[in-house]
This record gives C-alpha cells, structure tokens and sequence, in this order.
C-alpha cells in the first residue's frame, strides 16, 4: 500500500516539476500568436493606406486628363459656334484660358488644318501674306496627296514658333492618333513622342491629344464622311514632367510614380518618373488608366516615407510584455513547486502573484486611449481607467460603486434602459453614438461598444463598454455641413441669376439670337438647370445625413400620389423617348408618411428609369398590397445594372457606364438613389431592386400599410354616430 502512495507522489511530483515549463511554453506561444497576429494586422492596414494612395493618385491623374479635354472642346466649340476663326480670335480664347496658370503640362494649344496637295501653293501664299514671309510646311518630302499645317500655335512663343507649318500627319506615332480622333469624332491621344518644341535642354517625353472639326453643314456619320467633312484638328501637346509637376507639385510625394505608355512596363515605353532610381519596396502596384485611346500603365511604388510612416511599435511592446510576463509566471510556478513545505503560505502568495500579474495586464488596459468602463447589474462602476478619467473628469475613486446614469442625461435615460435591456438578452451593443455628461457640466459625444459580462456559471454578471471621444469628429462633421450649406447656398444665388438671364434670352427679350448661338445659349440653359439640381440634392443630402430633413408624415390615400407623379414626370418621359404607364394598382391604400417627400422619392426612381429605358418602351408602375405592406415598383426594360456595379447601386455619387448617350443628355448627379434610400428609410420603410442583363430592372420600396388602422376608425365614427 506504501507504495502505492510513493508512486503516486513521485508521479505528482514529476507532473508538478514540468507544470512550470509547460506553462512558460503555453503562454510564449500566446504571446507569439499574438505578435503574429499584431503584424498581420500592422501589415494589412499599411496596404490599405497604400492602395487608398494608389487609387488618389489614379484618380489624380485621369482627372487632369480629363479636365485639359474640356479646354480642347472649348477650343472646337469656338470653331462650331464661329464658323471661321481668326488668328486672333484663336489667340484671344488661349490667352482668356490662361493655360500656364490653369492647365500646367500643356506646351502648345494649336490649330492643324487639312492642305490638300493642289491647295499647296497657295495656302503657303496665303500664311505668308498675313506677315510670315518665311512660313512652308515642313517636312517637304515625300510629296503626299494630303498635308496637315499647324498654323495657329499658341502661345506664340518662340519655343512654339518650332512647330508652325510642322506636318504632324508625316509621323507615324502623330498619324495614328489623328486618324483615330478624323474617324471618331472624339478626344484621341497619342502615343509617347519628342515635340518638335523641344529644345537641347530640359528635354522631357510628350504626348499630343486631338479633337476634330467638322464643317457646319456636314453630319458625319462614317469614317469615310468624317474624313471628307474635317475642317481642321484641335490639339494639345503636353511634356510629361511639366504634366505632373501641375498634378502633385514640386512637394515630395511619399510614394514613386512612373508612366508606361500602351501599358507596356519597359524602358522604351516609359514616359514619366518621378526619380531616377527605382526604390525598393514591398509596397508596389500597378494600375491602368485608359482615355482618348490610349492604355497607360502607372507604376506606384512606396518611398521609405510611406514605410516610416505605417510602422507602429505594437507588435514589439506585445512580444516584450508576453515574454516579461511569462517569465514572470513561470518564476511563481517554479518557486512554488520548490516550497512544497509551505503549501497553504505559497498558495495565498500564488493568489497575490496572479493579481499581481492581473494588474499588469490591468495597466495595459490603462494605458488604452478609449475610456473602458465595465458596471454590475445595479449599474454601478466597477472598473473606470484613466482614459475614462481624462474623458469625463470623473476620478476612479469618485466613480467606482457609483452609478454610472451620473453621466448619462436625463433624455438619454430610456435609452439606458433599452441598452440594459439587450445585454441582458446576451445582445452586443456596437457603435452606439450618444452624449455624456462630464463633471464639469459639459456634454461630450461618445461611440460607444457595451458587451455583457458573465460570471463562472455563465450568468449575466454586468457589462464592460468601451467608450470613444468622437467630438471632434462631430464638430468636423458640423464644420462639413455648413460649408456645403454656405457653398450650395452662395452658388445657387448667381446661378438663379444666370438662369433669370438665360430664360429672357432664350424668350426674345433682348432681340433674335443668331441661329449659331441658339444651341450654345440652350446648352448653357439646360446645364444651370442641371447645377441648380444637382446644388439641391447637395443641400438634400446634407439635410439628411445631420438630421435637419423635417418630414410632415400624414396618413393619405397612395394611389392618387402614384397618379400625380406620373402626369408630372411624363414630359420627361417623352424626352427621354419612352412614357409611364400605370399596369397594376389597388385603390384605397393608406400609408404613414410624408406626401411631398415621397413625391420626390417616386420622381427619382421615374428620372432614373426614364434614362436607363429603351425607345419606345414603356417604363410599367405597379402599386400592390403584400400583407401588412405597400410596394411601389417601377420596372424599364432597359440592359439591367452590371453586376460589378450592384453593390454601390445606392452609394453618392454612384454611376454606372452605360454606352446610351440619352443618359448624358439628360444629366445625371448621381445622388438622386441615395436621396430616395434615405427618406425612404427615415420614414420607416425599406427600398431595393431586382435586375437581370439584357432584361430590364425593377426599382421597389415598401411602407407600413395603415388601411385597416383607417377602416377601424372610420368604423368607430360610425358606431359612435348611431349611439348618438
């Protein structure tokens, strides 16, 4: 029997000899799981900073691209609205667009017209009798059927006087992107060249950018009629380096951008390097932009700026701390297992140790920057660290066993409740933005994630909430709102001017307009129509987003709603070469809810179906009853939402291509899906879509039904007139 009882106490004390080691070996893998952890972490949101800056500069880039397009359809425009334009006029529309001011990158804004080979003569006459005794095409050889002229560049400087009379056409790289602008009629860009501008110093890469201008009289719609129509090319040759300069400025950027041309990622297609040397880098990506038909490929690496400014010391503190700790902890366990004589003694001292080691995982909890509160089920503070402390100015020791409604509002009492309510549900609370009041009187706005606390048993004991100053965040939030108030408000006082004197315009009050200003004074028109919307879906969408969108709700009948709608939209309708038609509806449909706003809503999914459906296709309205709620639809037949698209359907600012050029005469802001999600929602009900390719799409939203809630009064009146 003794020995028995000796085996069994070698065994133990065996198991007990090992128990520290495999403790120290436990909690170091803890603590590199941890560190591991912590740098995926670090890793993965320094490569979403860098994809936020690949995108920024993307975006940098074919915005400015974009923008020196326009100038180029300024430039057409004066020639459609003119007819002939002079060497001055050219001049004057050049110098008025200060391009070296507003448009950096640009060398040359110019004029190249077509000279067939008959012609050639005297139009070299005709350049030289207007004070250029020494202008000629150049180059003179080959002899060719056709030759292309630069003849008005500007700015008429002596870096720009190189390409007058420069025949463009006899270069190949220049010849591919002229014909693909002649034969298209749109923006076309060339491949990278040397412009004949440049001179022995300073020389950088360039690229060219055409628009073609056809006669009035002429209506192209072949390659071949274009052709035969060209009046001349408007174009705009860029040096890169100055491009880029004008994008970024001379301010070092944290991250290296280079510019391949035809997307080929080599020396001889490379345009634009920010620097002379590559850096190395595991922050590298490269991304394709295409415009006039052209592919260019940007190649972004980070700088060792960018890697400076993502490193954070949290992975090191986590993998000193753990290592620290379990040392710590295996020095107790090993210290015990060699007191066996004071068991009871090393027991209560094990206890003051692991609270001990509990106050060190305290203290980093204290050194968090979020206010960590956790309460009992009496709502009194349990824990109150000193994040908490800075927050509200409430001490620990003026907070702890008190109850934590000291800084909750008197409004935000309810609110309380609801909260306690769902931690004892065992329900997460996230994100919850409410107000605090601090001990000075003030009030702080708060985020707030509460989670339950159970007990060994699994019994709700209490709950530990995390708390987030975010008062800056709302006052930058205010500060955003009332800019765009003051903007959207200060734009739409000139704008309502400018439209008063267009309309009196167009009206005759200043006498006929010429028939080549007609279509220029129409255009400008409709476009302050567009920016006097698009200024009040701004103005809606702000409204919405503080809280300042006040709704009337009443309860009234749908369908004549339906019915307003659709009389008020179908001029649009027919603008757009479609109609509504009404194909389902219920009669008597009462719903909770504000009539003008839900006007607005029903006019924006119209105005987006209207754009979106095919000619001489009905868009189809439908108005149904589905148990306790009314669904309103509207279903084009148009070619349905591309999939990629679906998940931002409802996002601002959110468009999808469409190759239907109705769409961009009708103008588009992209806010009117956002603004109908919102107020659909605020007023309690629920909006989305159903689209299939190539079959049409079908916009819904529902509302609580409330017609029997109307039939149970009418039904009382009733009862109450015969008791009478």
């Amino acid at each position: 029997m003794e020995s028995v009882v000796q085996t069994q106490e070698k065994n133990m004390r065996g198991w007990r000899q090992q128990l520290p080691w495999l403790l120290l070996l436990s909690f170091l893998c803890i603590t590199a799981l941890a560190w591991n952890y912590s740098n995926q972490y670090l890793e993965q949101r320094a490569q979403e900073r860098f994809a936020f800056r690949v995108q920024s500069v993307k975006e940098a880039v074919e915005g400015r691209l974009l923008a020196y397009q326009q100038v180029l359809h300024g430039g057409v425009g004066l020639f459609r609205a003119s007819g002939t334009v002079s060497r001055q006029q050219w001049h004057e529309y050049v110098e008025n667009a200060e391009i070296a001011r507003h448009y950096p990158g640009i060398q040359n804004m110019a004029v190249s017209l077509p000279v067939p080979a008959a012609q050639l003569a005297q139009h070299i006459q005709e350049i030289r009798a207007q004070g250029f005794p020494e202008y000629k095409i150049s180059p003179a050889l080959p002899e060719r059927p056709m030759y292309h002229s630069i003849i008005y560049p500007e700015p008429y400087i002596a870096r720009n006087l190189r390409a007058f009379g420069f025949d463009m056409y006899t270069n190949p790289v220049r010849r591919a992107a002229m014909d693909r602008a002649i034969d298209s009629g749109l923006p076309s860009m060339s491949g990278m060249v040397t412009l004949v501008q440049e001179t022995q110093t300073d020389v950088q890469h360039g690229f060219l950018v055409y628009l073609p201008v056809y006669r009035n009289d002429a209506n192209p719609q072949t390659p071949e009629q274009r052709r035969a129509a060209l009046k001349v090319l408007v174009f705009g040759a860029f040096r890169m380096n100055d491009l880029m300069k004008g994008i970024f400025g001379s301010k070092e950027s944290d991250v290296d951008l280079q510019i391949y041309d035809e997307g080929l990622q080599d020396q001889a297609h490379r345009m634009y390097a920010s620097q002379s040397k590559i850096p190395k880098s595991n922050y590298s990506d490269d991304v394709v932009i295409e415009t006039g038909g052209r592919k260019w490929l940007l190649h972004i690496t980070a700088k060792q700026e960018f890697i400076e400014s993502t490193y954070s010391p949290q992975s090191s503190i986590i993998a000193i701390a753990g290592t620290l700790i379990s040392l710590s902890l295996f020095y107790i366990f090993y210290s015990l297992n060699n007191r066996n004589r004071r068991t009871h003694q090393l027991a209560a001292k094990m206890a003051d140790d692991l609270f001990e080691k509990e106050a060190q995982f305290s203290g980093i909890v204290a050194s968090a920057s979020d206010a960590i509160i956790s309460m009992n089920l009496q709502s009194e503070v349990i824990i109150w660290n000193p994040a908490a402390e800075q927050m509200t100015g409430y001490t620990q020791a003026e907070m702890l066993g008190r109850s934590i409604r000291t800084i909750v509002p008197p409004e935000r009492l309810a609110e309380s409740q609801l909260i306690t309510e769902k931690l004892a549900r065992g329900e997460v609370v996230k994100n919850l933005e409410t107000v605090c009041i601090c001990k000075d009187g003030s009030r702080l706005d708060v985020s707030m994630n509460v989670s339950p606390m159970h007990n060994k048993n699994g019994e709700h004991c209490g709950s530990s909430s995390v708390v987030t100053n975010i008062s800056q965040r709302k006052q930058m939030e205010k500060i955003k709102s009332q800019f765009i108030s003051t903007v959207s408000h200060e734009l739409r006082t000139p704008l309502t001017s400018i439209r008063g004197s267009l309309g009196l315009v167009v009206a005759g009050a200043v006498g006929p307009i010429p028939e080549k200003a007609k279509l220029l004074v129409a255009l400008a028109e409709k476009n302050c129509t567009r920016l006097a919307r698009l200024i009040d879906d701004i103005l809606d969408v702000e409204k919405l987003e503080s809280g300042n969108y006040h709704f009337n709700l009443k309860r009234f009948d749908i369908y004549p709603l339906l019915i307003q709608a659709t009389q008020e939209n179908q001029a649009y309708a027919q603008q757009c070469g479609t109609r509504f038609e009404m194909i389902s509806a219920v009669d008597q449909v009462f719903v909770q809810a504000d009539p003008d706003r839900l006007l607005q809503v029903i006019s924006n999914l119209f105005s987006n179906a209207a754009k979106f459906s095919p000619e001489n296709k009905p868009v189809e309205i439908s108005l149904l009853r589905q148990a306790s709620l009314v669904r309103v639809e509207i279903r084009d037949y148009g070619s349905g939402i591309p999939e990629e698209f679906k998940s931002r359907i409802f996002q601002k600012f959110a468009q999808a291509d469409s190759s239907d050029t109705r769409k961009l005469q009708v103008g588009n802001t992209g806010l009117g899906l956002s603004i109908a999600k919102d107020i659909i929602e605020q007023m309690g009900g629920s909006i989305g879509f159903s689209s299939a390719q190539d079959q049409g799409t079908i916009f819904y939203f529902e509302i609580a039904d409330v017609s029997r809630e109307t039939d149970r009064q009418a039904e009382a009146g009733t009862k109450q007139s015969i008791s009478q």
